[in-house]
């Protein structure tokens, strides 16, 4: 429950604390039992998440624009990447078996990279969750539980981390104005600060997605200039990537790189405290 005295109920008792984050995922148990509002809609299109092994293993990440969606490859941990394409739902490619994806993935990634095997890949339709209010007093929504979006770009991480780097201020804030963590006031400057942000990035994203979407066939010669525009003139993309990676929009302190100012206060406090 929520409120003024938040709690969570398990198996064989309850724990109380000051402010409940739940981030257990667009399905989440949680914001259902609270009772939180949550629309989804679909984007009629689906994902295509692949590991594969490349030639070269590179270090950085790789986003280009192709006709419906958008495709992406992304290195990890391991000497894997990940190659994410989001396009049209009919596209044939999603009924593809991994030895006839092969070709048709190098063919869409053409000179970015030379993929030699793809070790295993899933298909799932793409859609998106949002709650009008990611904060209510007393419980705050990290990550797609209260904010969802297609992996379009790989941003569902990005904003993850932007609401943490929000409650980290916000935090530090309560701390230094001794505010209350369930109180109205706490929850509402999470929601002024978060929810603008993670709206104009889904905008922008559908808008991205709009420009690969073209259907009408007189169109299809001016979706080849923007999507070579997209691709290949370096500040129209350098733009994009700021977008998505969220530096056109005030940042929080953690993610500036800098701890806020109250932090050096509480961590020198709570030394004193640890050799009492």
């Amino acid at each position: 429950t929520a409120g003024q005295s938040p709690s969570i109920q398990t198996t064989d008792q309850t724990h109380r604390a000051r402010l409940i984050l739940v981030a257990d995922g667009r399905q989440s148990v949680s914001r259902q039992s609270l009772g939180i509002a949550y629309e989804q809609a679909s984007w009629h299109k689906s994902a295509l998440v692949a590991s594969v092994s490349l030639d070269t293993n590179r270090s950085d990440a790789y986003l280009k624009f192709v006709p419906g969606g958008t495709i992406a490859c992304i290195p990890t941990a391991t000497s894997k990447h990940q190659i994410i394409l989001a396009t049209k739902e009919e596209d044939e490619i999603f009924t593809l078996e991994s030895k006839a994806l092969l070709p048709a993935l190098q063919a869409l990634m053409g000179e970015v990279c030379t993929i030699k095997h793809v070790d295993m890949h899933k298909v799932f339709p793409l859609g998106q969750g949002i709650a009008p209010e990611i904060g209510i007093p007393g419980a705050l929504l990290i990550g797609d539980a209260g904010f969802a979006i297609p992996p379009v770009g790989a941003q569902g991480l990005n904003l993850a981390f932007y609401d943490i780097a929000v409650l980290a201020d916000l935090l530090a804030k309560a701390q230094e104005s001794d505010m209350s963590l369930s109180s109205k006031a706490f929850v509402d400057r999470f929601n002024h600060l978060v929810m603008p942000h993670h709206d104009r990035l889904l905008k922008g994203i559908k808008g991205l997605m709009t420009m690969t979407d073209w259907s009408a066939p007189w169109l299809q010669s001016l979706q080849g200039v923007a999507l070579f525009m997209a691709n290949y003139v370096s500040p129209f993309k350098h733009y994009v990537a700021e977008f998505g990676m969220g530096f056109r929009y005030p940042m929080p302190s953690l993610i500036r790189g800098r701890i806020p100012k109250v932090y050096p206060r509480i961590i020198k406090t709570n030394e004193v405290d640890d050799h009492v």
